[in-house]
């Protein structure tokens, strides 16, 4: 287990595009932020994630009340390859959120998907690594669906800010098959729309509101764990 733990407290903005807007954000974007490290070809990255719910589905019907407090598990990989694999725990209040991530090995991320949280494990780890191991075994925590999208990534450091755009979402229940490429999956978010999304500390600057006004975007409430989980029912 390594435990490198990487905090950020962030408000969060999302907005639904299509394809149109989508590219022509994308490029006024490249003219005052710089590229997110795990872009390859044509800026462009895949994520995966598996997100973990306890018995009573308590993440899942947070989100969908709407609650203002709400959390979720995941174990999460980039570009399907398991050279880092991160355990994070992401915690909302609002719009304000707040995201812990551990890299962990390959074999104690396989211990969680199949249900073995033992504490030898982790010794010598962070106490905050000891909650969220606590909170899998205590609650019954299992693994739910599988989250799969490309994201073109961006980012403004002197005002700590990443900016996102999310498409081809999709879910599988396979969770079994976290790591492997073949996975089937659903398509979740269709006809070419994208979950753009600005993450912030502390303002927006006035050419970033810019973008936002000229096409009118939209503040929209999603998340792609309950919109994945459900689309497996």
């Amino acid at each position: 287990m390594q435990g490198t733990n990487k905090k950020n407290i962030r408000t969060e903005k999302k907005y639904l595009i299509d394809s149109k807007q989508a590219l022509q954000i994308e490029e006024k974007l490249k003219k005052f932020c710089t590229p997110d490290t795990h872009c390859r070809n044509n800026n462009c990255y895949s994520v995966r994630s598996l997100y973990f719910d306890d018995i009573y589905n308590s993440c899942f019907y947070d989100s969908r009340e709407g609650l203002p407090h709400r959390e979720k598990f995941r174990l999460r990989i980039y570009n399907l390859t398991t050279e880092n694999i991160f355990l994070e725990w992401k915690r909302k209040e609002f719009a304000i959120s707040e995201k812990n991530r551990f890299i962990i090995s390959k074999i104690n991320a396989d211990k969680l998907i199949t249900g073995n949280y033992s504490f030898n494990d982790i010794k010598n780890e962070k106490e905050l690594l000891y909650a969220i191991y606590a909170k899998f075994r205590n609650n019954i925590f299992s693994p739910k669906v599988i989250v799969d999208y490309e994201r073109k990534a961006y980012n403004l450091p002197s005002y700590n800010i990443r900016i996102t755009i999310d498409s081809n979402i999709k879910a599988s229940a396979n969770t079994n098959l976290f790591y492997n490429n073949q996975c089937p999956t659903k398509p979740v978010l269709n006809n070419g729309k994208s979950i753009l999304e600005i993450k912030y500390s502390q303002i927006i600057p006035d050419y970033l509101c810019e973008i936002i006004n000229m096409y009118d975007l939209k503040r929209i409430n999603y998340s792609k764990y309950y919109n994945c989980r459900k689309a497996m029912i």
